[in-house]
């Protein structure tokens, strides 16, 4: 799949919601450091597309907390 794709695509708003829902804030927490810096910022991406940037920040946020210093999420904690 190409990152460079700037086709846009349409979702029913319920799917987006039921999306935003199912990574939820208390999710992040418990799966964040799992995933990888690439995977973390994709998904970041798209709850931020969906119109959950508060959502994805923490994400990010929860994510780089078990980052080391050189990865790309890091926030110097």
């Amino acid at each position: 799949m190409s990152t460079q794709n700037t086709t846009t695509v349409s979702i029913p708003q319920h799917v987006a919601d039921e999306f935003v829902d199912a990574f939820t804030i208390e999710i992040a927490t418990d799966l964040a450091q799992q995933l990888s810096c690439h995977e973390v910022g994709k998904l970041a991406d798209l709850l931020t597309a969906l119109g959950a940037p508060d959502v994805a920040a923490v994400w990010i946020e929860e994510h780089s907390l078990g980052d080391d210093n050189s990865d790309s999420h890091h926030l110097g904690n």
